[in-house]
């Protein structure tokens, strides 16, 4: 059956340095889905904090999905970046709000974990000013309200279009990724989100 890990992340800074702590996180985060994303990210802390880097230079969100029956047992882990959001094919918005592990050894990164059935969706979040805080959460939430049954891509393009009109800046330089579970009813957006 297997498991996939799904990781969003970003590093701080350019140049040299960046590109190591880049490869770093790549190595660290691929430990064996068995481990689950707490102990890849706890790894990942490890590494980086070997370099010498300084605290929050490098974030992390960490999935694992694991197929059950029709669904996936979603299990997550974040440091330094937004909690995953899961949309039921129902429209409720849930947040996998994990607390954040800060870098430094100072406590291990908590898991939490959710079924996720047909036509329920999931959305990561790396980067953003607004990486760390509830509000900035909340607010991407709200912006998913409504978009049950939507396929991943139509989920991306309403998420960029929707904080761009807003003009919402917590979330500048943020990267997404979305998926969701096949099956369910699949519904198309009221109006196109990509300009004509």
């Amino acid at each position: 059956m297997g498991t996939w890990r799904l990781v969003a992340g970003g590093v701080a800074g350019r140049g040299a340095a960046a590109a190591v702590l880049a490869g770093l996180a790549g190595e660290a985060l691929r430990v064996p889905a068995a481990a689950g994303p707490a102990a890849a990210l706890a790894r990942l802390d490890d590494l980086v904090r070997a370099t010498g880097a300084p605290d929050g230079q490098v974030g992390a969100v960490c999935a694992d999905l694991a197929r059950r029956g029709h669904g996936f047992t979603l299990t997550a882990a974040r440091a330094g970046h937004p909690a995953p959001l899961v949309l039921r094919s129902t429209g409720v918005v849930l947040s996998l709000d994990a607390p954040d592990a800060p870098w430094g050894g100072r406590r291990e990164p908590a898991e939490l974990g959710l079924e996720l059935q047909p036509g329920d969706a999931l959305l990561l979040c790396a980067g953003g000013t607004g990486q760390a805080g509830s509000a900035c959460e909340h607010r991407l939430g709200a912006v998913l309200a409504g978009c049950a049954g939507w396929a991943p891509v139509a989920l991306l393009e309403h998420v960029m279009l929707a904080l761009a009109e807003r003009r919402d800046r917590a979330w500048d330089g943020a990267s997404f990724l979305a998926l969701r579970v096949s099956g369910g009813r699949t519904r198309t957006p009221a109006r196109s989100w990509l300009p004509a």
